[in-house]
């Protein structure tokens, strides 16, 4: 079957969809390995303040 020359085959829409959903996918699997890093470093925070207000505590019950 021969494709138009520049025009919209039904294929041409499909691949353009199939690519589409790839960068979108892409963008997502971004964003879950940001949130995800920024969990772990907010993770980090949360250990540095605890061990923080329990050595506060310690020098108070002193």
């Amino acid at each position: 079957m021969l494709r138009p020359r520049g025009g919209f085959s039904d294929e041409n829409v499909v691949e353009k969809a199939q690519v589409k959903n790839l960068i979108t996918n892409g963008n997502l699997v971004t964003t879950y390995k940001n949130l995800w890093k920024w969990l772990l470093e907010l993770d980090g925070i949360m250990v540095i303040y605890v061990q923080i207000t329990s050595y506060v505590q310690s020098a108070y019950n002193t």
